[in-house]
């Protein structure tokens, strides 16, 4: 397998965003076609980018009634919320839905997802990532 099959092109499309570690190291286990350890670490990243998206939006969030405390923050509890109140992530749902199933059987049933059906779950988390990330140069920089 390349690393232009494993997400090359989506990579070049966050060249000015910092995308999460673990989107790496998913995008390596998808290159060693070690399946469960990528779902593991797509899933991880996409928790991370929807918490970002989730502060981000609290107002609207909090309008709603609809905020959740730290622990309750997990993948299903932050789509739903992030989805119930219209929050523009980029992606749909069922695209969403598709990722949180292959991280859910990987950790919780130990299989593996198929690459195909990974590939596009990383293609779902690029694009979240582009859209919900802001550009390196907007953001603060820290001392």
């Amino acid at each position: 397998m390349t690393l232009r099959r494993c997400g090359e092109r989506p990579l070049a499309a966050l060249a000015d965003r910092e995308p999460p570690l673990e989107y790496l190291v998913a995008r390596a286990a998808l290159l060693r076609e070690d399946l469960r350890r990528a779902a593991i670490d797509i899933g991880t990243a996409t928790e991370i980018v929807l918490n970002n998206a989730y502060r981000q939006k609290i107002t609207a969030i909090a309008n709603a009634g609809r905020t959740l405390s730290q622990e309750q923050r997990n993948l299903r509890t932050l789509t739903q919320v992030l989805f119930d109140t219209h929050a523009g992530l980029g992606v749909t749902r069922v695209e969403l839905d598709e990722l949180i199933h292959a991280r859910n059987i990987a950790v919780h049933e130990g299989r593996e997802t198929p690459a195909d059906e990974l590939h596009q779950c990383l293609t779902t988390l690029t694009t979240l990532l582009q859209e919900n990330m802001p550009p390196m140069a907007s953001r603060p920089i820290s001392a």
